[in-house]
């Protein structure tokens, strides 16, 4: 073998070796991405729950549901006001915000009513207690050292449900999104 056929043989396993690190950093680049959109869906989860009850408040206590909105004196408040069509989209803009905020609302009543059944109906003391860390904190808006108490628990034990429950919740709200592919 000569030296022709070594330089060419060492600049193909340098050209080798090249791509294999490109595909090595792309699969991790990819990885580091996934794992930051699966914490990321866990977050958002653990946001949604966190403000459930403000939500409720929301669409049950708003001040205008859009009949009102239209007929109310509002409207001859901003008549007056320079620019009809802004107007207009301001209010369109509130009515919409008050129909995604039900919608989502709804959406998550029925993710925590189908996640807290499946837990009532469970054989596994774990995830039943999960479900009812769930709802005394987040539905009930109790502390944890109320539920460690009424749970017979450490309040060590109830972070650690919320975590675990919000991670089984995550993908009802989102979808396969909200799934970690381990």
């Amino acid at each position: 073998m000569g030296e022709d056929a070594a330089a060419l043989i060492n600049k193909r396993l340098d050209e080798m070796e090249k791509k294999i690190i490109a595909v090595v950093k792309q699969e991790l680049t990819k990885e580091k991405i996934e794992v930051k959109r699966y914490n990321k869906k866990l977050h958002n989860s653990k946001l949604l729950l966190r403000n459930y009850k403000r939500f409720q408040t929301h669409c049950t206590e708003s001040q205008f549901t859009a009949t009102q909105l239209i007929d109310s004196e509002l409207i001859e408040m901003i008549k007056d006001a320079d620019n009809i069509d802004d107007n207009n989209i301001y209010i369109e803009s509130i009515l919409r915000t008050k129909e995604r905020t039900a919608i989502m609302l709804n959406h998550i009543k029925r993710v925590l009513d189908f996640y807290m059944y499946t837990a009532e109906s469970s054989d596994q003391e774990p995830y039943r207690r999960r479900a009812k860390v769930i709802k005394y904190k987040y539905i009930d808006g109790k502390g944890n050292e109320e539920i460690a108490a009424r749970l017979n628990i450490h309040t060590r034990t109830v972070d650690k449900d919320i975590d675990k429950a919000i991670a089984e919740i995550s993908p009802l709200l989102f979808g396969i999104d909200g799934i970690k592919l381990e």
